[in-house]
């Protein structure tokens, strides 16, 4: 791998690791709690446009653990040889992904569909590259989509979470 490639990827993972964290401490770090808190104006495109309620502490927490098992998934080195941990990594983000959905009760599930397309994109390129059919530059595009979506997602879910920052 090039040292330009290595560069590049750490640089995507950065980018994850911070929509990620900004999304979530936008969506779980103000302690504020009132559902009028998030005027239904700055709704993003597909949500509903009256207000919703604030997340639960079981959303919170959920929250939190989707954004630990993101940070483990952006911290794997991309090579060719990470196929089976990086495919361990996203079943993991999916699953954290899955319970917040559930918890949710459908409440967000625009923004939790594109998250899960995007982890199955991931998930089709990582299993690509595994079986030497894939590249990273289609793993690191993935990545790049999930980081996009879940940003959308946790800064979406609002603002009644008390800081649930992972300790990593």
């Amino acid at each position: 791998m090039t040292k330009a490639v290595v560069l590049r990827l750490k640089a995507i993972a950065v980018a994850i690791v911070l929509a990620c964290c900004l999304g979530a401490a936008t969506a779980c770090g103000s302690g504020q709690s009132s559902p009028a808190s998030s005027p239904a104006a700055s709704s993003p495109a597909g949500t509903p446009t009256t207000s919703s309620p604030a997340p639960t502490s079981v959303v919170c927490s959920d929250v939190a653990a989707l954004r630990a098992s993101l940070t483990k998934l952006t911290h794997i080195q991309i090579t060719k040889g990470a196929a089976s941990e990086l495919a361990a990594a996203v079943g993991d983000v999916q699953s954290k992904l899955s319970k917040l959905a559930q918890d949710t009760k459908g409440q967000w599930n625009t923004q939790i569909n594109a998250v899960k397309s995007a982890l199955d994109k991931l998930q089709t390129a990582v299993t690509d590259l595994g079986n030497g059919s894939g590249s990273i530059t289609a793993v690191v595009s993935a990545l790049r989509e999930v980081a996009t979506t879940t940003g959308t997602l946790l800064t979406t879910i609002g603002t009644g979470c008390q800081s649930s920052s992972p300790s990593s």
